[in-house]
């Protein structure tokens, strides 16, 4: 449902509620390290409140041809999907070559960089996909798990 969504009442002023991507809060947390020497590690913690999304009966219960009328009494978007949070990591390891004048590793002309990036290193499930339709066997029920654990071994070169 859009901007341009036919109002199932037929008065768009019973159609206030709450945005597509409305977010009662969300939080972000970031730490860089690099107290090893040529070693970094980044840990980054993001979460949000879930996403709201319309309750309808699945039927055309005012007869104007369009399937999005809801129960009497349930405003806009009043179901809310559950909260989502990730942890994600990345760790970098730096190689200098012929690095002759003995400067940082990161100055160095030919350098490379070693990392393991894992995404939702927990494996917290993070639900989507909510249904809103009444007459759904999967009404308020997700119906797909978003971002399992991913772990992506790399290497950079430099020069």
């Amino acid at each position: 449902a859009g901007f341009f969504e036919v109002s199932p009442s037929g008065n768009p002023e019973n159609d206030w509620g709450p945005g597509p991507q409305d977010s009662p809060y969300r939080v972000q947390l970031l730490a860089t390290s690099n107290q090893l020497r040529n070693m970094t590690v980044n840990v980054t913690y993001s979460a949000n409140a879930g996403g709201p999304y319309n309750w309808t009966t699945g039927f055309d219960d005012n007869h104007d041809g369009i399937v999005n009328d809801r129960p009497d009494a349930i405003d806009l978007r009043t179901l809310r999907g559950a909260a989502q949070q990730t942890l994600n990591m990345r760790v970098q390891y730096a190689v200098a070559f012929a690095n002759t004048g003995g400067a940082p590793i990161g100055q160095s002309r030919y350098r490379a960089n070693v990392f393991v990036n894992v995404t939702n290193l927990t494996n917290h499930q993070n639900l989507g996909g909510y249904s809103g339709v009444e007459t759904s066997p999967n009404f308020m029920q997700p119906t797909f798990v978003a971002n399992p654990r991913k772990v992506d071994f790399g290497m950079t070169i430099g020069f």
